[in-house]
């Protein structure tokens, strides 16, 4: 995952896939960030995500727990993730937002 850190706003890159295979990986390097408690905003890039499963959603959900005080958005979804979100409820919930 590709982090920035630019006036104030944290942006991830997320991978091209959240899913079984990698999910633990993913959670890992989410919580592993540092500075994100200082963040003014968390942007969760996805640019490159082409599917997400349950516990993509799941790790999403606790990472937005985790710094609820901080608005959190994902950007740049394609059509069929944004899809995924809107069904599940998620794209309210985390403030998805279309490619």
């Amino acid at each position: 995952m590709d982090i920035t850190f630019h006036d104030g706003v944290l942006r991830i890159a997320l991978p091209k896939s959240i899913s079984a295979a990698n999910s633990v990986a993913v959670e890992e390097g989410l919580f592993a960030i540092e500075g994100v408690e200082t963040a003014k905003e968390l942007i969760l890039d996805a640019e490159h995500l082409e599917y997400i499963s349950s516990l993509g959603l799941r790790i999403m959900l606790k990472f937005k727990k985790q710094y609820k005080d901080i608005p959190l958005a994902v950007e740049n979804a394609s059509e069929s993730v944004y899809e995924i979100f809107e069904i599940t409820g998620f794209a309210s919930l985390l403030n998805v937002k279309k490619k």
